[in-house]
């Protein structure tokens, strides 16, 4: 018998390479829907980006989790070294990825063009809950 949790590496919340034209300011921005239904468990959260544009860490990022508590996603200095990053996200405490979780991306600045080339939400080193014989 087996139980307890299993470690799984990077499971993945939601990716594409989809390129996603972000509406410039003053409009609403993008809301990026992703459904987990496996039961995983973590503590934080890996945000990778691929944006095309002036000025990336001028838009703003957020992050809605299943609870409906939204958290807001630091991107200060990412884009310094070019056009990809990766943001770590601190979870406010381990809890379960189960449910639907969305990426809002909002322009601030108008008279740009910005694209979302790519982008992968990730859990590194989340926790299976898994029970088996």
């Amino acid at each position: 018998w087996f139980v307890g949790p299993k470690i799984a590496e990077d499971f993945i919340l939601g990716q594409s390479t989809k390129d996603i034209q972000i509406p410039d300011s003053p409009a609403e921005g993008v809301a990026i829907p992703m459904n987990v239904s496996q039961k995983i468990e973590a503590d934080t959260l890996a945000l990778d980006l691929e944006i095309e544009g002036l000025y990336p860490e001028e838009n703003e990022f957020t992050l809605r989790m299943p609870n409906g508590e939204k958290l807001t996603i630091d991107v200060a200095g990412l884009f310094e070294r070019g056009s990809k990053a990766t943001a770590l996200i601190s979870l406010p405490k381990r809890m379960s990825l189960s449910g639907n979780w969305t990426l809002n991306i909002r322009d601030t600045q108008e008279n740009d063009t910005i694209v979302l080339k790519s982008y992968s939400l990730r859990s590194p080193m989340a926790e299976q809950v898994a029970c088996s014989r």
